[in-house]
């Protein structure tokens, strides 16, 4: 390895916010900001789970362009997935009051997922690439846990 891969390669990852611009139903678009690694040439590996946009999963790489100096650059397309998968879920008040989230929540680490909450009832799932989504779909069913496909896209999936 000459010194100059490994001085890259000793250096942390700079992360940097990306703007992912998400319709709504109502025709107009809201932005999520999320944290990417920047790998240079307008290319970013998502290091964040998406609340919001769709399509996109943790550790996909991606393009997106610089608007201005002062502003995050946009997403523009996934350029390769990372396999990893992304669903949503809700939980209502009888879910949080009768702990059955909290349960939810450790069953489906100890498979192997990741997650975050934006708040006590809004959380983004990560499916690793080597699990099943329907092994985390099935347990949300059956205990009537409301939630969505993000990546892939329920018409993704049915197709």
């Amino acid at each position: 390895m000459d010194n100059a891969s490994k001085q890259n390669s000793d250096q942390k990852p700079q992360h940097v916010k990306i703007e992912f611009h998400v319709p709504d139903e109502d025709g107009k678009t809201n932005i999520e900001t999320m944290w990417a690694i920047d790998l240079g040439n307008n290319l970013y590996q998502l290091d964040n789970l998406p609340f919001y946009a769709y399509g996109i999963s943790w550790h996909d790489k991606f393009k997106a362009e610089k608007q201005n100096e002062q502003g995050f650059a946009k997403f523009k397309e996934v350029t390769e997935k990372s396999g990893n998968k992304t669903l949503r879920l809700i939980f209502t008040e009888e879910d949080l009051d009768t702990r059955i989230a909290e349960q939810i929540l450790e069953n489906i680490t100890e498979i192997g997922c990741g997650y975050e909450g934006a708040t006590a009832s809004y959380y983004t799932i990560n499916i690793p690439a080597d699990i099943e989504m329907t092994d985390i779909t099935e347990i949300l069913t059956s205990n009537e846990i409301m939630w969505e496909h993000a990546d892939p896209i329920y018409d993704e999936i049915s197709d």
